[in-house]
């Protein structure tokens, strides 16, 4: 399964992300959104880096669950 997460430099994105980075969330690939502002950072999952990307306007294509 493929999750986004919008804001995920935020409060509330780094605790969706600790939360994803605990069994049984391990096996799912997770992308990183955040602000044109934050884009291009890193967060941490666990112990993996992920990058930021912009906010699409769009919903992205491919990811089976947005939070």
């Amino acid at each position: 399964m493929k999750i986004a997460i919008g804001g995920a430099s935020g409060i509330v994105g780094q605790t969706l992300l600790e939360l994803l980075s605990q069994d049984p969330w391990t096996q799912h690939r997770v992308v990183a959104f955040s602000s044109e502002r934050s884009a291009g950072g890193t967060v941490m999952r666990g112990d993996e880096s992920l990058e930021l990307l912009p906010l699409p306007d769009d919903p992205p294509l491919g990811v089976d669950v947005l939070l």
